[in-house]
């Protein structure tokens, strides 16, 4: 029989450094999905945009509410982008693009928006190596690694 050794009490002296994202440095992207085993004839993205067609107008206003309080702050002429992502993917609705209110083409343009980091977008692959131990003290200074990608 094996048994563990006792680990005894660690003390951690927080060092005031924290990571926060940086939502400057993302930019909005036209996301269209592609085709999957959805249906017959189906695609990713009408699956998508029928979901929204069938939304109750109430719904539209409180989605899109949400997501300008979520991200408008964060990106100069939001709907505008919106707008014109909507444009792209309108196509592919038989006729019904003329009755579709403007916050339903905004929150359709929306659907088909994502961030894309131009930076970092993870740290990844911790690693923490002891640097050295005070035996007076009682402390031990390690050193922390991560990878950013």
């Amino acid at each position: 029989m094996t048994t563990s050794p006792t680990v005894g009490t660690v003390h951690v002296t927080e060092t005031g450094i924290d990571l926060q994202p940086d939502h400057s440095r993302v930019v909005l992207r036209l996301f269209v999905a592609g085709r999957e085993d959805v249906g017959p004839g189906d695609s990713r993205a009408s699956v998508v945009i029928q979901r929204v067609l069938d939304l109750h107008e109430h719904q539209v206003d409180a989605e899109l509410a949400d997501i300008d309080e979520r991200f408008l702050a964060r990106h100069r002429n939001l709907h505008d982008v919106f707008q014109e992502h909507a444009e792209l993917v309108i196509a592919r609705i038989d006729g019904e693009a003329a009755n579709i209110s403007a916050a339903r083409r905004l929150l359709l343009g929306a659907s088909f928006t994502h961030e894309y980091s131009i930076e970092g977008a993870a740290l990844c692959n911790p690693s923490a190596v002891v640097h050295s131990l005070d035996d007076q003290s009682g402390t031990t200074q390690f050193v922390v690694s991560v990878r950013g990608v």
